[in-house]
C-alpha cells in the first residue's frame, strides 16, 4: 500500500512476505519489520533482504521471542484452549497470548507515535528488550 499511495506515511509488516515492485524499489518513508525466529525474515525470506536494502528512511527489524507466524493474530489467544496437536498446526508459538498481544501493541504504537506523532519518548521500545517487553528483540536497523 505504501508503495502505491504516498499518503501512507509509515508502515509495518508483521511477519509477512513482501510482493511486487516494492521489494526491489523499497520505500522512502519509515518502515518497521517484525518477525519470529522461525521466520527469520532477513535471513530466510527471499523478499526481505532486497526490500531492506532499498529502504531509504528510518527502518528497523524487531523479533517477537518464542513466537510463530500467527502470534501476531487473534489465533495466539485462541490456541491455548485447543489440544496440543492442533496448537502446533496453528503456528501460534510458545509465547503466552497476553504477552504477545501486549508486546506487539506497545511496539506498533511506539513506532507510529514516533513516526507520525513526533513522540521521541516512545523510541526506547523500538530498541528491543525493554524491561517491560523483553519479548521484543532488536535484529537490525
Amino acid at each position: 500500500m505504501m508503495y502505491l499511495d504516498e499518503r501512507v506515511r509509515a508502515g509495518v509488516d508483521l511477519d509477512g512476505a513482501l510482493y511486487g515492485p516494492v521489494v526491489e524499489r523499497g520505500l522512502d518513508r519509515p518502515f518497521l519489520l517484525m518477525d519470529t525466529a522461525i521466520h527469520d525474515g532477513l535471513n530466510q525470506d527471499g523478499s526481505w533482504p532486497p526490500f531492506w536494502r532499498h529502504l531509504s528512511d528510518w527502518h528497523r527489524c524487531l523479533r517477537l521471542a518464542d513466537a510463530d507466524h500467527n502470534s501476531f493474530t487473534d489465533i495466539v489467544a485462541i490456541a491455548p484452549q485447543l489440544p496440543e496437536p492442533v496448537r502446533r498446526q496453528l503456528q501460534a508459538g510458545a509465547i503466552p497470548a497476553g504477552r504477545a498481544v501486549a508486546a506487539v501493541r506497545a511496539t506498533v504504537r511506539a513506532f507510529f507515535d514516533l513516526q507520525l506523532r513526533g513522540r521521541p519518548d516512545t523510541r526506547h521500545l523500538l530498541r528491543g528488550a525493554s524491561p517491560r517487553y523483553p519479548e521484543i528483540l532488536y535484529i537490525a536497523g
